[in-house]
């Protein structure tokens, strides 16, 4: 009598341990799959976005911030449609040897602004940043690649083009790529000219 509930002790033991290795395997499943996805994100919320340009983050001639602010802009967490991902499809000369995952803190000033623009990323690592510059009808207006140093990194743009109408609202949008050239972050960020 007592080796039968000793043997129903060491079956319900072993089954337990059996449902709980089971567990366990499905949760990293779960993660492995989710975490190597294409272009895996490394945040915590990604943010879908909307193709048209609500607001700006303002700043002034030395980055400080000045009035509104849009929660969505300048973050590194954002999904693209399809029509924009497919802008980042083009070719660039760049050595991606050495590049990284980062972590990721950019902002653009002044903003709005009048004609020469500063986008500051600071990088916790050595990566390669895509960059597009678009209006809301998705006109292209730069198409560039950038390879930025750890820590921070300063890109100047000269906007006055008679082609940037004054008046109208403006979006960067950029990708980040370690040295296998797969994207691990992406973001938004939207300028007015005055």
């Amino acid at each position: 009598m007592l080796r039968k509930q000793d043997d129903k002790l060491r079956f319900r033991a072993k089954k337990k341990q059996t449902s709980s290795m089971r567990n366990l395997i499905t949760l990293l499943i779960t993660l492995i799959v989710t975490s190597c996805s294409k272009e895996s994100e490394n945040v915590s919320t990604l943010h879908n976005v909307s193709p048209s340009i609500s607001g700006i983050t303002m700043r002034d001639m030395n980055g400080n911030l000045i009035g509104t602010v849009d929660a969505f802009d300048w973050n590194a967490n954002d999904l693209f449609p399809g029509v924009i991902n497919s802008y980042f499809n083009f070719s660039d000369t760049l050595d991606y040897s050495g590049a990284d995952t980062s972590t990721l803190n950019l902002f653009c000033y002044p903003n709005p602004f009048q004609q020469l623009v500063s986008l500051y990323i600071n990088s916790s690592n050595p990566t390669i940043c895509k960059l597009i510059l678009t209006d809301e009808t998705n006109t292209i207006y730069i198409q560039q690649s950038y390879t930025l140093l750890n820590g921070a990194n300063q890109l100047y743009f000269d906007l006055g083009d008679s082609s940037l109408h004054s008046n109208k609202l403006f979006r960067f949008y950029y990708k980040f790529y370690n040295e296998q050239k797969e994207c691990y972050a992406s973001g938004h960020g939207d300028l007015e000219k005055m």
